[in-house]
């Protein structure tokens, strides 16, 4: 009997039940808050987490002591605080604002295709980008045998991890507080003043919040076009673009944006078209006319609406084509990610993304590799043109080549 009230005692200890400062399972008072909010500073994972889960269970005043822990110098702790967060599904605007903050506003990422924006910010995206090179035995590691180059590796990725990570809990988070998400959008001040070419993060994650939100969001994003402000009928557009389907009806909102001087914004709502899948036969004849607008970036987007709504079409190949050689970089980007996903990949295309491997930007040549590599067939001479890519200064560059070579079957030496 003895023994088995020390057994039991001893199972209670083990599973922190009757540990010394053991975390309370019930209480809501203030008090019960500030041993969690001391419980998730320990350096004890058994207090620690346990404190956390029970905070993602108290709402606003919970969520406000995860926010602190997001200054905690643990890796996994700020994960997990991001992962809780996200999951609560608060509507406290205060929240959203502690992450935008995080976050800033004055990062670019660059070229996007709002069609593909998802894949492309994905984890895998960020964290398979340095995976292959942090080399690491559990056993080494243990000991501290880590090399200069794998710890960098190590820090690049939980970097890398930790920006998906905030940015998808601003995702959750903001599907429940569009309105807010959208009043940062307006006052949000950075490189993206362009919305056309360069794609602002801030933008982009108020999109994919929409898609969360579903059609529900469509009366926001309809007064969002109405608005006076530039970046939010763009964040308008774009959210309405991300529902797809789903906003269909509103195709003839965006007749006025189509017809606008603001190249930006023109070709933003010539690509919604497409990506809502818009009627061909009744949007036909103002895309058609678009092929030959001034801009190549209203050009590009109206080749890739139609090609994306109609399937092939020579004149809207022929324009893509066209667009691969364009003197805007954001352009030529478009181009060759387009023909990189496209179902049916035009011919004639092979010669010209071939042209595209000498590019002067990085990223273009990146893309550039992944269009040519459905070219059939193969332009001459891609094998020795991809194998001097595999040693570009740029390491995505090298990388795409690296990849395109174990395609085609060629020992990279």
């Amino acid at each position: 009997m003895l023994m088995s009230s020390i057994s039991t005692f001893l199972l209670v200890i083990f599973l922190g039940g009757g540990s010394v400062g053991a975390i309370p399972e019930t209480g809501q008072g203030q008090a019960t808050l500030k041993e969690l909010r001391k419980a998730i500073k320990s350096k004890d994972d058994d207090r620690c987490y346990p404190a956390m889960h029970q905070l993602s269970q108290r709402g606003d005043e919970g969520a406000a002591v995860l926010l602190t822990a997001l200054e905690d110098k643990r890796y996994p702790v700020r994960i997990r605080a991001l992962e809780l967060l996200g999951g609560m599904g608060t509507e406290s605007g205060d929240t959203l604002k502690v992450l935008l903050e995080k976050i800033g506003t004055h990062e670019n990422s660059g070229y996007a295709s709002l069609a593909r924006v998802e894949s492309m910010v994905a984890a895998e995206a960020l964290i398979l980008a340095v995976t292959d090179r942090l080399a690491i035995s559990e056993k080494n590691k243990k000991k501290g045998k880590l090399s200069q180059a794998q710890r960098k590796a190590e820090k690049e990725l939980h970097k890398a991890r930790y920006k998906h990570a905030l940015w998808r809990c601003l995702r959750q988070i903001g599907s429940h507080c569009l309105e807010d998400f959208l009043d940062a959008v307006a006052t949000a001040k950075g490189p993206a003043a362009n919305p056309g070419r360069h794609y602002s993060k801030l933008r982009i994650w108020f999109g994919l919040a929409v898609k969360d939100a579903g059609p529900d969001a469509l009366p926001l994003l309809e007064d969002a076009l109405e608005d006076t402000n530039r970046s939010v009928q763009a964040a308008g557009l774009l959210g309405i673009g991300l529902l797809g389907e789903e906003a269909s009806a509103t195709a003839a909102r965006l007749v006025p944006f189509i017809e606008s001087d603001d190249m930006a914004l023109r070709g933003r709502a010539v690509e919604v078209l497409g990506m809502i899948g818009a009627d061909i036969e009744e949007y036909d004849s103002i895309l058609t006319g678009l092929l030959s607008d001034s801009e190549g970036y209203v050009r590009l987007q109206a080749a890739r609406s139609i090609l994306t709504i109609s399937g092939d079409r020579p004149a809207a190949s022929a324009v893509l084509i066209d667009c691969t050689g364009d003197r805007d970089t954001y352009v030529r980007a478009g181009a060759l990610l387009t023909l990189a996903y496209l179902e049916n990949f035009p011919g004639e295309a092979g010669p010209a993304a071939f042209k595209c491997l000498r590019d002067r930007k990085a990223f273009v040549r990146k893309l550039a590799i992944k269009a040519v590599m459905r070219a059939s067939p193969r332009p001459k001479g891609l094998i020795a043109r991809i194998k001097r890519l595999s040693k570009d200064k740029d390491k995505q560059v090298r990388r795409a080549a690296e990849s395109a070579l174990r395609k085609l079957g060629v020992r990279k030496n």
